[in-house]
């Protein structure tokens, strides 16, 4: 069971949870200046409080 400490609702299951695919962001240090944000290297699946939109696992 999932408690979400934002708003203290419980889920019992995956499928109650808000869930997106959203991309990475990476930073990317560079030698010769500042870093830069690289943006859809890779997607992950995140869920969300239904209740107040926290985030509650990422995978």
């Amino acid at each position: 069971m999932v408690r979400c400490v934002n708003c203290d609702r419980e889920y019992e299951h995956e499928h109650e949870l808000d869930h997106e695919v959203v991309d990475e962001v990476e930073l990317v240090e560079q030698d010769d200046g500042p870093p830069r944000m690289q943006i859809g290297v890779d997607s992950h699946d995140v869920w969300r409080c239904k209740g107040c939109g926290k985030v509650l696992g990422v995978r």
